[in-house]
């Protein structure tokens, strides 16, 4: 790797005390994924290689870097992470500014996604810039069992014990990223799927195994550059209520979410949509979310 640091000089309040010379990298890379990370300018490449100490912990030092040559409108860094394939060329130039990066994987059918988060050096950095590159997705099971997840798009499940945390790498080249929910057991069902970009709540039905529908919550969360994706137990708290308070019963169903409304297709896979149908009984009340 090759590296221009950058002097610094500063006058110091005491006169006849001298200049104060500070030589600092312009970027220190921290590395937050797990996985070995190539930062490639030119024929300038960084690499951070994840080590693995007694406790099976991995970690990686920060990294200083450069790029070769400063230009008018600023460079641009390729990022590579594992096996993958390099990015799209990439600014860390805007302080505050976090983005998310695709590298596509030798399949082409799969990429990997990370976050990058710029910011001002704190301490002995101060002079630099903060690049910190993380797992964009990570989801974390707080329920009091394990689940499946599903992706759209793959057939491979991850299993998650409870209370544990993973990165979802490998996800499919789309950009509506969704997953699937199932709780363990043999009979136990797929939920529907949920988009992992959308910022907030999200309600889900599961069929489990002698038990019945069961009610979760999946709460999005955007921490810098990373989406926490949270599985709760909702506690049977439905986000709705349906109240029929008339002497006659009622079928009520999910309208088409595909469709907007002039009926124009304008989301999906093309999956066609079924509708569960339900009957509230005259002077009912019955909970409910979205299918």
């Amino acid at each position: 790797q090759k590296l221009q640091l950058n002097i610094h000089y500063s006058a110091t309040r005491n006169e006849g005390a001298g200049i104060k010379v500070v030589i600092y990298s312009p970027y220190i890379i921290l590395n937050r994924t797990g996985r070995d990370l190539f930062i490639s300018e030119k024929y300038n490449v960084l690499q951070s290689k994840v080590e693995t100490n007694d406790d099976m912990i991995k970690s990686t030092a920060p990294k200083m870097f450069s790029f070769e040559e400063k230009r008018d409108r600023g460079s641009r860094a390729l990022v590579r992470l594992g096996d993958s394939q390099w990015s799209k060329p990439v600014s860390f130039e805007a302080i505050g500014r976090t983005s998310e990066v695709a590298m596509q994987l030798p399949n082409k059918k799969s990429e990997m996604n990370v976050g990058i988060d710029i910011k001002e050096g704190q301490g002995k950095y101060k002079l630099s810039k903060v690049v910190t590159i993380s797992p964009r997705y990570i989801i974390k099971n707080n329920l009091q069992s394990g689940i499946e997840i599903l992706d759209i798009g793959s057939s491979d499940s991850l299993h998650l014990e409870s209370g544990k945390l993973e990165p979802l790498y490998k996800l499919p080249r789309v950009e509506e990223k969704q997953l699937k929910l199932r709780l363990p057991g043999g009979r136990s069902k797929w939920s529907s799927p949920f988009n992992i970009k959308d910022i907030g709540s999200i309600f889900l039905k599961v069929y489990e195994q002698d038990v019945g529908q069961v009610l979760l919550k999946v709460d999005v969360l955007l921490e810098e550059s990373t989406l926490f994706i949270h599985i709760e137990d909702a506690k049977n708290r439905w986000p709705f209520s349906i109240r029929n308070f008339s002497d006659q019963e009622f079928i009520f169903y999910q309208k088409n979410p595909n469709l907007n409304e002039n009926d124009e297709v304008v989301t999906g896979d093309g999956t066609p949509f079924k509708p569960i149908y339900y009957k509230i009984p005259p002077k009912s009340v019955m909970p409910y979310a979205w299918d």
